[in-house]
């Protein structure tokens, strides 16, 4: 790969290796935001399926 700014060519495995810190940092972030719209879903889906019983609460 060659970077646009400055012309530098180095190899994908090492660029990876290079920026694996953010490349991690990344994924986490990615998983929470994942997870947090699959709650707000799964909690949104219950709320409209059992809204207007009196028997379930949802909180």
């Amino acid at each position: 790969m060659t970077c646009a700014n400055c012309g530098l060519e180095i190899p994908k495995d090492e660029l990876i290796r290079a920026n694996s810190e953010n490349i991690d940092e990344h994924t986490k972030e990615i998983g929470k935001e994942v997870a947090k719209d699959i709650q707000k879903q799964l909690n949104d889906s219950l709320r409209k399926a059992f809204g207007g019983s009196k028997h379930f609460r949802i909180k």
